[in-house]
């Protein structure tokens, strides 16, 4: 049996704990969250994994309401939520792991026992999802390419990428600072081009976007050919 609760908690407690134990990605970050639940009229969870008074693990969850029950949501645009782990650097790996593993298996009884379904979508680093499978969720993966820029070498790289890589150089493509309506526009446009419906308004995605930009959380950069 288990020895880890499952507890919701206070934003104070929240952001606390990712000060000291970085997320791994920025979608848990508190004021993106914000920007998130503001832009799309969403509320959110914080919930803690406690092991007696410690806290291990923390998630953030949009909420939303169906039927008048409530369910975890995917949130548009926010490609990751799950767990954000303490830091256990002289813990083997075995360990870690096993703590993973007990975290999510309690999350998975939390969510079903308070609503009525719950939809996440977790990062690359969390691969096992046992837990998950043994409550019968449907699991559906999705592929992530991680590239690691701090030790990029053509040797850690698929064929392909490279070529594209020599591509770009070739044409002479230039990086530059992209405004947020620049950006909507190519992002309607590739979706008309592909006869696809975007998955939110426009002015959603606008919105979102201005509030994370407005807090410095986000920078748009585009890629230009010689005509710009």
């Amino acid at each position: 049996m288990s020895d880890l609760s499952v507890y919701g908690i206070g934003i104070d407690t929240y952001s606390n704990f990712l000060k000291a134990n970085p997320p791994p990605t920025p979608f848990s970050f508190p004021e993106v969250l914000e920007a998130y639940s503001k832009a799309f009229d969403s509320p959110y969870e914080l919930v803690g994994i406690f092991r007696g008074e410690t806290i291990i693990a923390v998630g953030s969850f949009f909420v939303g309401k169906k039927f008048s029950k409530r369910y975890i949501r995917l949130m548009p645009m926010r490609l990751y939520d799950g767990l954000s782990f303490r830091k256990l650097e002289n813990s083997k790996s075995q360990k870690r792991e096993y703590e993973k593993l007990q975290s999510y298996q309690i999350l998975s009884d939390y969510l079903i026992s308070k609503y009525r379904f719950y939809q996440l979508s977790l990062p690359p680093c969390d691969l096992d999802v046992r837990p998950f499978q043994w409550s019968g969720a449907k699991i559906l993966p999705q592929y992530t390419y991680v590239m690691e820029t701090a030790r990029f070498s053509e040797n850690n790289y698929t064929k392909s990428l490279m070529e594209m890589l020599r591509y770009a150089i070739k044409a002479n493509l230039q990086t530059s600072t992209c405004e947020i309506d620049e950006l909507i526009s190519l992002q309607m446009r590739s979706y008309k081009r592909h006869n696809r419906k975007p998955p939110v308004d426009a002015s959603v995605i606008t919105s979102l976007l201005t509030l994370l930009s407005n807090d410095l959380l986000l920078k748009i950069y585009a890629i230009r050919n010689s005509n710009g």
